[in-house]
């Protein structure tokens, strides 16, 4: 697992304003691959779980799906709340307000990568605490987070333009909440190309940046939806060019996904 990269010092309420903004400007749609994503998730439930709790739930992709009475899904963003259709909470994914062992299973998937040191390690703690019998989580595949860092047009700060903190390989999975034990692991999407190291490189060294646009800077809070004038655009390459990249290229499933059993 790579280190996490260094952004403002932000307090919870911040990161929740950060977290508005960021749902305002998407509208809650999902991508198909985030639905399918979601559709092998949901079959990786074990049979017996009566109660789910999915944490960093955002628009209900996933918790609308599971067909279990007892659900409840949680998210920093009161504005991704409202497309979830079953009970849900406002609330941060370090201090869980449920008690030890109150759901059969709980799901985070796309949430921890985003978490900050600190915050991180709660929010471990704070899964396993309230996981009865089983944790599901899924996570980007082996990212190198450098292919991704944008800078904002207004105010010159870098960031990632998911704020991603950190990468996990399939070896970081183990091990990753006290008192369990990972009983299943898999690869989920399509394979996709990735930039090389030496090509992020190369870009950066160039000072091009991957584009701002559809993302909001952690720094001053800019929404930046529409194209913007810059200078450090990446260029769209030729269609020759591009078939060779994706030749060249190391192709990967996009997640990792692991379910996790009580010892």
């Amino acid at each position: 697992m790579v280190e996490p990269f260094s952004h403002p010092e932000s307090s919870e309420e911040t990161s929740r304003d950060f977290w508005e903004r960021r749902w305002q400007q998407s509208g809650g749609d999902a991508a198909d691959r985030e639905v399918r994503r979601a559709s092998v998730l949901c079959a990786m439930v074990p049979e017996e779980t009566q109660s789910v709790l999915e944490v960093g739930c955002g628009s209900g992709v996933i918790i609308n799906r599971i067909a279990v009475a007892d659900t409840m899904g949680v998210d920093i963003s009161a504005v991704a709340l409202r497309d979830v259709t079953g009970p849900s909470l406002q609330c941060s994914a370090d201090a869980l307000p449920f008690e030890d062992g109150r759901y059969d299973l709980v799901i985070a998937s796309e949430v921890l990568e985003h978490l900050p040191a600190g915050v991180y390690e709660s929010a471990l703690s704070e899964i396993a605490r309230v996981a009865a019998h089983n944790i599901l989580i899924s996570v980007p595949n082996r990212e190198y987070l450098k292919s991704s860092m944008t800078r904002c047009p207004l105010c010159g700060f870098e960031y990632h333009r998911s704020l991603h903190e950190r990468s996990y390989a399939p070896g970081n999975l183990k091990g990753l909440f006290k008192g369990f034990k990972m009983v299943s692991r898999s690869q989920l999407g399509d394979k996709e190309p990735k930039q090389t190291r030496l090509e992020v490189l190369v870009r950066r060294l160039a000072g091009r940046w991957a584009s701002p646009n559809g993302t909001v800077c952690p720094n001053c809070m800019a929404v930046h939806d529409a194209p913007v004038q810059q200078t450090h655009g990446v260029e769209t390459p030729r269609p020759a060019e591009g078939a060779l990249k994706w030749l060249c290229r190391r192709h990967k499933a996009s997640w990792l996904a692991a379910l996790y059993e009580r010892t």
